[in-house]
């Protein structure tokens, strides 16, 4: 989820809202805040109770998303270390057994 730093507490409130609705697990993979400004005090630690990460950077949210869209990532049958990476984050964080016994 890309969002302007500027407009935390508006996404902080919808996702509380959102989850508290649905009563479900986050199926938020993070949250990048843009706009380079400082992240309001206490926001930090309210996301990484809801188990959320936050990335933050300097350019503005639609330098930000025509960055993303155009980001190519490969991961090829070849790509060893990648796929070792790529297994072992979901191992750590999806806990698919499936992983285990390839």
């Amino acid at each position: 989820m890309v969002n302007p730093v500027d407009q935390i507490d508006q996404l902080f409130d919808s996702l509380m809202e959102v989850h508290i609705a649905e009563g479900k697990k986050w199926w938020i993979g993070g949250v990048l805040l843009t706009a380079g400004k400082s992240i309001p005090e206490g926001f930090l630690d309210l996301f990484e109770e809801a188990g959320i990460p936050v990335l933050s950077t300097p350019p503005d949210t639609y330098t930000v998303a025509q960055h993303l869209h155009s980001l190519v990532a490969r991961v090829d049958p070849g790509s060893s270390e990648k796929l070792t990476a790529l297994k072992l984050l979901f191992q750590k964080h999806i806990g698919l057994d499936f992983f285990q016994s390839h």
